[in-house]
């Protein structure tokens, strides 16, 4: 009956239906969006009717039901005062351990909208570096820093370039260079894997290297941590990564 009303959209009917009748309505403006797309990581756009569907069954789901104008009121106010579209106070928001963006590392890429949404693409070359010693195979891995992709999460050494490399180019990064000398081990002439992992604004170019060296001792590289393979299990690394643990040469 309220939808009937002449300028009375779903928000609206929802908030009077909510804060008039107290009954168990999800109001979702535009601050319900960005809290929910960025608690949840969901990445459909916002301004397309299969977008609005999901976001709508989200928060229909996440409503208090007892206290459904209350729920409302709070999740408009913390999308405007605090998961703000810029500067989000994550630091110190009290849902960051439940949010998936923050995990992620992409708040700020959140609620996508398809009018808005531009694909760029970035060229990543991980070397995945197997010292073998007398006491196993080792390893090296460093945590990501905040304000990127994947942040908090654990990689292997990576460089990133801006388009795609040829094996000589990279041999000629400072990166790959420290790596070897360190190492004194050698790289193969072929990534072991390369493919693309698709995120919501941009494609990543992933390719994985191995260099292999044997030594004595597990040298230290500057950055990294040094831990045997059978290890790596016991760290966080983003999805893409594992394709390429799953892809790697046996010793």
């Amino acid at each position: 009956e309220i939808l009937q009303l002449p300028g009375i959209g779903d928000y609206t009917a929802a908030a009077i239906l909510s804060f008039a009748f107290d009954l168990p309505y999800a109001a979702v403006d535009g601050n319900v969006f960005r809290v929910v797309s960025r608690l949840l990581h969901i990445d459909s756009p916002i301004d397309t009717p299969q977008g609005k569907k999901i976001f709508a069954a989200w928060a229909d789901a996440l409503l208090d039901r007892e206290n459904p104008a209350t729920h409302n009121q709070a999740m408009m106010e913390f999308g405007a005062l605090h998961c703000t579209p810029t500067s989000p106070a994550c630091l110190l928001c009290p849902l960051r351990r439940f949010c998936l963006a923050d995990v992620a590392g992409c708040v700020h890429t959140l609620p996508v909208k398809k009018g808005g949404l531009r694909i760029s693409n970035r060229y990543l070359y991980y070397i995945y570096v197997r010292v073998i010693t007398p006491s196993g195979a080792y390893t090296y891995i460093r945590r990501r820093p905040a304000g990127d992709i994947w942040q908090g999460l654990y990689e292997f050494p990576c460089i990133e370039l801006d388009k795609k490399a040829s094996l000589e180019s990279l041999l000629q990064t400072t990166e790959v260079s420290v790596l070897l000398q360190i190492t004194s081990g050698s790289m193969g002439s072929h990534p072991f894997k390369t493919f693309k992992h698709q995120l919501t604004h941009r494609n990543l170019w992933m390719h994985g290297y191995l260099l292999t060296a044997l030594l004595d001792d597990v040298p230290e590289i500057e950055g990294f941590r040094s831990i045997p393979e059978e290890q790596l299990a016991d760290y966080a690394l983003p999805r893409a990564l594992h394709l390429l643990i799953d892809s790697l040469p046996s010793r």
